[in-house]
């Protein structure tokens, strides 16, 4: 009987050998555990500020895109603003330029007028210096008339050379109001230059 209880009980160490080992493993599995959650632990936090501090970064860069597009916006009211006032400036310019073209024709027409009646009336200062000739050259005749028939030939000269004066006077005034609407128009135009 005691042989068997010595086995027995040699059982028993070994069970009893092997429950304790258990239980030292199972601590140190424990422990084990609780230093991989730690770790794990350790790791999330640096993952976490790291992300932080991207996170950081992102928002400081989100700021400098948020200022930069305030200043792009200000910047394109400024040149919205400028736009504007270039467009209206540009407007008013090319309606001065309409009217300013619109007196300039008027004012070429009116200069063309004026060298058309200079024309004529240089023309006709022409005609008239023909006929200052003439008369000068009927007044010769006239003198040789008078010596043979002086009252007859003198009357009929003095007639003649009253209409050729008239006609002269009349020549003379056209050309001196001429004149006078061209010097008019070079100074209309001297101005609107």
């Amino acid at each position: 009987c005691l042989p068997g209880m010595k086995t027995e009980m040699e059982d028993w160490e070994k069970r009893y050998q092997i429950i304790i080992s258990l239980e030292n493993k199972r601590e140190k599995l424990r422990e084990l555990r609780r230093e991989l959650m730690w770790a794990q632990v350790i790791s999330s936090e640096k993952n976490v500020a790291a992300l932080e501090k991207k996170l950081s970064s992102y928002d400081s860069e989100h700021n400098n895109y948020k200022e930069k597009l305030i200043k792009i916006s200000e910047k394109k009211k400024e040149e919205d603003r400028i736009y504007k006032e270039v467009q209206e400036k540009f407007t008013t310019l090319m309606d001065h330029l309409k009217e300013h073209r619109v007196e300039e024709n008027t004012a070429g027409q009116l200069e063309k007028t004026a060298k058309k009646n200079l024309k004529d009336a240089q023309a006709e200062v022409t005609a008239w210096q023909k006929d200052d000739q003439k008369i000068k050259k009927e007044k010769k005749e006239m003198q040789r008339a008078i010596e043979t028939d002086h009252t007859g030939a003198w009357s009929n000269w003095t007639q003649k050379r009253n209409e050729r004066l008239s006609k002269i006077n009349q020549i003379k005034e056209e050309r001196l109001r001429m004149n006078q609407e061209y010097k008019t128009e070079d100074t209309h135009q001297a101005n609107l230059q």
